[in-house]
């Protein structure tokens, strides 16, 4: 399987979240109020807890205000990019859903009363995966160099993190992406390709990881 070396899925999921925060722009008569968000699916330990777990899905579509969303749509598109060419079109989907969830999972566990939303988790999913991608391709210079430098730039993030920013999903969504490279693995490897043995405990390190702290959430 070779790389894509298109990405239409990172444009479509761009598109998805402008049309989403339209949507819920006019039906709020464009006052973005924390209620209008929790009303839209935000991610809300109180109500995941009475059963609205697709809260956990919906949240990563939503966005506070208009920064939020170009900020987070930028990054997408820069990092989406990479991430889609590397793995392709499908896996590029999954990364981005499941780094979603997770990082919302995160929040729930260590913020479960907070009202949370954005696509920051999953970027960060993104983000994560490209780490791993870029550890086992070491010899190429220019892309080990790129990898470096985002690990910088994510320490760095998380060191001067500004007020109301979900650095738990950020954080859950980074842990997921990277495992979850580990997991799909890649199209170029070849004899690199870690053992299935291996991808298949990283699997499951992964679920259980995330289901300890979506129990933990539910609990608080």
């Amino acid at each position: 399987m070779r790389p894509s070396k298109t990405i239409w899925v990172t444009q479509s999921l761009i598109v998805l979240n402008l049309l989403v925060y339209l949507a819920v722009l006019i039906f709020s008569n464009f006052h973005l109020s924390t209620l209008a968000l929790i009303t839209a699916g935000a991610k809300y330990g109180p109500s995941i807890y009475q059963g609205q777990w697709w809260r956990l899905v919906t949240a990563v579509f939503l966005h506070g205000n208009l920064e939020h969303l170009l900020m987070n749509m930028l990054t997408l598109y820069f990092i989406g990019g990479y991430i889609e060419r590397f793995f392709g079109h499908s896996k590029m989907l999954a990364l981005y859903f499941i780094g979603g969830i997770a990082g919302n999972i995160a929040s729930l566990s260590f913020s479960p009363l907070t009202v949370s939303v954005g696509a920051s988790g999953a970027v960060f999913a993104l983000f994560g995966a490209f780490l791993m991608y870029g550890q086992f391709h070491r010899d190429n210079g220019p892309l080990w160099s790129l990898t470096r430098q985002f690990g910088l730039l994510i320490l760095l993030n998380f060191i001067f993190i500004g007020a109301n920013i979900d650095w738990q999903a950020h954080l859950g969504g980074l842990l997921a992406g990277y495992l979850m490279a580990y997991v799909l693995s890649y199209p170029d490897l070849a004899s690199n390709c870690p053992p299935k043995s291996q991808r298949i405990l990283a699997g499951l390190v992964l679920i259980i990881i995330y289901l300890l702290l979506y129990i933990k959430g539910l609990n608080y």
